[in-house]
């Protein structure tokens, strides 16, 4: 805690009215306070009516919890943000790739991949509740309140294509007196391997929070130019989940019998090992983003 003396060049924005702090007044810092004001799934933070609470220069993410900060006076220097969820910050990942048919169909095509799972959705911004009687900024200074939810989780990647059905075997030799087909025929080619899985979409984004303003603090933000911010929108759709991987092509088939009394002087081998299976037609849609929050008066 410190003495806050009262200097003629700091611009003082109010809420409703121009508020000179009293001189030697009481500083309380924000940061201390919210590093200890943590209750189960608050955060408070609360001064007395003698006192200022002093946000200073500096970040604070209070992630899905909800938010109670109560002051009679309060003063902001340097740029401060006080955040739910940072952009990166995104649901857990779902982990594996779905299990799918690990053969042929009907056609001897490999079967194709599943669809990986839709990704875990953002959470929920909590509620928080800002209570300030009278705020004022340090020249060059500004407070934002960005209570957005959290950004969904990456789908799941897709699964693997099925192996195709291995070749036909060749033509067998002639074995007639003649030996008019000496060598047997090369094996069949193998069937194409099953189409990749494409990634799951990614999860819904979470809903932005509720936020209770003051009356004055709710004035101040639809005001231009007042330095006080407040972004209540829901969290962004999380990434499309990699697809999965091909499947791979069949073996290609034994090459023919031969000929039991013909002798074969370049004796062909196995077929061709059959293609991978074809990639995605279409790509995974985008994610849906959370609902936006709200900000209330109080």
């Amino acid at each position: 805690m410190s003495k806050h003396t009262c200097m003629g060049s700091t611009l003082a924005l109010s809420i409703g009215l121009l508020w000179q702090s009293s001189c030697l007044a009481e500083d309380v810092n924000f940061a201390d306070l919210f590093a200890s004001g943590g209750l189960g799934n608050d955060v408070v933070v609360q001064v007395g009516t003698d006192q200022t609470l002093l946000l200073t220069e500096g970040s604070y993410k209070v992630n899905e919890k909800n938010l109670f900060v109560t002051a009679s006076h309060a003063r902001v220097s340097g740029h401060v943000v006080i955040q739910s969820f940072a952009e990166s910050d995104a649901a857990p990942l779902k982990g594996g790739i779905p299990a799918g048919e690990p053969g042929y169909g009907p056609d001897k095509k490999g079967y194709p991949g599943k669809v990986g799972e839709t990704g875990n959705s953002g959470a929920p911004a909590g509620s928080w509740v800002v209570d300030i009687g009278t705020l004022e900024f340090d020249p060059g200074s500004s407070l934002e309140l960005v209570a957005r939810g959290q950004k969904g989780g990456t789908g799941q990647k897709g699964g693997i294509g099925g192996t195709g059905c291995g070749g036909d075997s060749g033509g067998n030799a002639s074995d007639d007196v003649l030996c008019s087909k000496p060598c047997p025929e090369q094996g069949k080619q193998g069937h194409q391997g099953g189409q990749r899985g494409a990634g799951g979409v990614g999860g819904l984004g979470g809903v932005g929070a509720t936020v209770y303003l003051s009356k004055g603090l709710f004035d101040l933000k639809e005001g231009a130019g007042s330095g006080f911010k407040v972004d209540v929108t829901g969290g962004v759709g999380g990434d499309p989940g990699l697809p999965g991987e091909r499947g791979e092509g069949g073996q290609g088939g034994p090459r023919g019998s031969g000929s039991k009394g013909c002798s074969c002087s370049d004796p062909p081998g196995p077929g061709p090992q059959g293609p991978p299976g074809p990639d995605l037609a279409d790509p995974t849609p985008p994610a849906e983003p959370g609902a936006s929050g709200t900000v209330q008066k109080m």
